[in-house]
């Protein structure tokens, strides 16, 4: 499964620059209102995914590097008894 969180933060800027359209908009046809902004629980815990997503143990990224490597060099061999096994065991049969 892949998570493509570029594509959630496309969304999150293009509705931050929205908003903030509105707001100029807003503010020039009338200067007394106050503004306001709300968070809901999902938006707050999905940016907290992208952050924690973002900043990955250096480990890891070692890792991803050296799998990347053996790809491109075309010395990265799959056993496809052992992925079937893990699979299974992933879904708990």
């Amino acid at each position: 499964m892949r998570i493509d969180i570029h594509n959630l933060v496309a969304q999150q800027l293009a509705a931050e620059r929205a908003a903030k359209s509105n707001t100029k908009s807003n503010a020039s046809s009338s200067s007394a209102q106050e503004d306001q902004a709300t968070f809901s629980e999902s938006s707050l815990s999905a940016a907290a995914l992208i952050q924690g997503a973002m900043t990955e143990p250096p480990a890891r990224q070692e890792k991803v590097a050296a799998l990347r490597d053996a790809v491109q060099a075309g010395q990265y061999k799959l056993d496809p008894v052992v992925m079937a096994d893990a699979m299974l065991q992933e879904v708990g049969e």
